[in-house]
């Protein structure tokens, strides 16, 4: 079976084809292209979002000749709310108990929705955590256990209903159907953090180009999101104001030349910048660059690590993992160890087959992650993936509804 993922990320567009076989999943196909038309994860010119995605079809379908008609989409967003939240249901009122179906599990799920929410938003995920049976907490399925009464603390997270209406649409119009879209941390962590990882307490930190990612794992789930506004792209920012050279150049400096943490650099080197209108030409020290980056990443680990403070979800921090693109800059473990004083390590993706060196990048997280395991069950029912994604078959329209993009289902089968 065919599995393909699209991630729609600041820098660039991602595409992967993968194929379940007996010995696991197998890449077939990796592509990116520059992205275009997106502003903070929301489309701000659809044509050239088109466009793009056009492009990057093509050349995966030119080089595998593989027809794709269907897809799983990954996305972020800085206007995304997380939270976590309760549903209680009485599992038989006359007091004396029954045996919990999937039926009882579901509902007291749904029960947890039951949140009040504005109209330009809608529920883009539900993660049950944990249930509570009776007085008995934390448990892990309440399948066939005697109760009276059934609680279960949800994870939920709240979406920008255009933003995903129009992802849907941009895809629609590059001939492909839209199975899930995925908030991409979730989709990453899936094939970056190990299964013990997201056991003990870790704080996954996804630096992507426009923002930065807090996803926070315990028992197996994930009970904390948060997006801060500032990823790659402010500190390439930060070289083009500070050296008076252009962003362009910037980038390729941070690429080649960027460091993060001091102890890495062996000796001062020079690296030669070019004249410009605003500057002759001239050297700068590799320890001047790396005093740039690392104040700006010091202050999104500083920022990270008082938001997780004032949440409540410091103390329960074990470890950390930095992942997305900000992962590539050497130093950024270090900092985030010394920042913490925790015990922080670089993510890379494992458990797909057949993987380039260079494929396992953490940047490649989340369209990975997205072909680990099919995100929807009876996924051979057209039918039911119109219904799930809130499409209208009369018009042709794709309106949301607050239950639409719930991924209870997915996120139980990928942990």
């Amino acid at each position: 079976m065919i599995i393909t993922g699209i991630d729609l990320g600041s820098y660039s567009f991602k595409m992967a084809l993968c194929e379940e076989t007996a010995e696991g999943l197998e890449l077939i196909c990796l592509k990116e292209i520059a992205a275009d038309g997106l502003k903070k994860g929301a489309i701000v010119n659809m044509e050239k979002v088109v466009t793009a995605l056009d492009k990057l079809i093509y050349s995966v379908t030119e080089e595998t000749g593989i027809t794709i008609k269907e897809c799983y989409v990954a996305y972020s967003s800085e206007k995304l709310e997380a939270f976590n939240s309760d549903g209680v249901m009485a599992i038989d009122l006359r007091g004396k108990g029954r045996a919990i179906t999937q039926e009882d599990k579901e509902l007291v799920v749904k029960q947890s929705e039951a949140i009040p929410i504005s109209d330009d938003k809608v529920i883009a995920h539900t993660i049950p955590l944990q249930f509570a049976v009776d007085n008995n907490e934390q448990v892990k399925d309440p399948i066939n256990m005697v109760a009276v009464r059934l609680r279960a603390m949800s994870h939920i997270i709240i979406a920008n209903g255009t933003l995903l209406n129009n992802i849907y649409s941009a895809i629609k119009r590059c001939g492909l159907m839209p199975l899930a879209l995925v908030y991409s941390p979730l989709a990453a962590a899936g094939v970056i953090l190990s299964s013990g990882e997201r056991e003990n307490g870790t704080l996954f930190i996804d630096i992507g180009g426009a923002n930065t990612k807090l996803s926070f794992y315990q028992h197996g789930n994930c009970y904390f999101n948060y997006t801060l506004p500032i990823g790659g792209i402010t500190l390439t920012g930060d070289l083009a104001y500070m050296l008076k050279i252009s962003f362009e150049l910037a980038e390729n400096l941070k690429i080649k030349h960027g460091f993060c943490y001091k102890p890495l650099l062996e000796r001062e080197d020079f690296v030669y910048l070019p004249g410009n209108a605003d500057s002759n030409p001239r050297s700068v020290s590799e320890h001047y660059i790396c005093d740039i980056l690392t104040a700006r990443m010091s202050e999104i680990y500083s920022v990270a690590k008082e938001v997780m403070h004032n949440k409540g979800w410091l103390a329960y921090t074990n470890s950390l993992v930095i992942g997305g693109g900000g992962n590539e800059l050497p130093g950024s473990a270090e900092l985030a160890s010394k920042i913490f004083d925790k015990a922080a390590r670089n993510g890379y993706v494992s458990g797909l087959e057949k993987l380039a060196s260079n494929e396992r990048g953490s940047s490649y997280g989340s369209v990975l992650g997205l072909c680990k395991k099919n995100i929807m069950t009876n996924i051979d029912k057209p039918i039911e993936k119109k219904e799930i994604l809130g499409h209208n078959k009369k018009t042709g329209s794709t309106p949301l509804k607050s239950d639409s993009f719930n991924l209870v289902k997915w996120v139980k089968d990928f942990f």
